[in-house]
């Protein structure tokens, strides 16, 4: 995610950032399957800022229906990795998020770390899925 300077510019990096991360997060729940008795993942398409608030609210709402369930289907194993894996979407949104409010006023060696951070995260999280979902 380069350094965006304009409001819509900085916009479009939020959104690209968050729907590549949700793409990967999605690739995860697919393969560990789904069961009735957690909340329905929304495949919503980001079109504002706004729209992150959703999938981010789900991802809380999974974490502790999980904690909570009494079906077993995500429990042990199963239970580990789509915890994981949101909590490490959450993160990669987060840093998104935090890169993009400094962006407007932000020197630009702070915006070179946040960036740098935000890039190790995001990678962090592609690597984790390719283990997950490729074995």
């Amino acid at each position: 995610m380069p350094a965006p300077r304009t409001a819509a510019a900085i916009n479009t990096a939020l959104l690209d950032a968050v729907t590549r991360s949700q793409t990967l997060l999605t690739s995860v729940l697919d393969h560990v399957g789904w069961c009735d008795a957690l909340p329905p993942w929304p495949r919503t398409i980001l079109t504002a800022p706004a729209d992150i608030y959703l999938p981010q609210a789900h991802a809380l709402a999974v974490h502790y229906q999980i904690l909570t369930a009494a079906c077993p289907c995500h429990r042990g194993r199963r239970g580990e990795i789509t915890t994981e894996a949101i909590l490490r979407w959450r993160m990669v949104v987060d840093h998104a998020i935090s890169f993009a409010v400094l962006c407007p006023s932000g020197r630009t060696e702070d915006l070179r770390v946040y960036r740098d951070r935000y890039r190790a995260v995001e990678a962090t999280f592609r690597h984790w899925v390719g283990v997950v979902v490729g074995g």
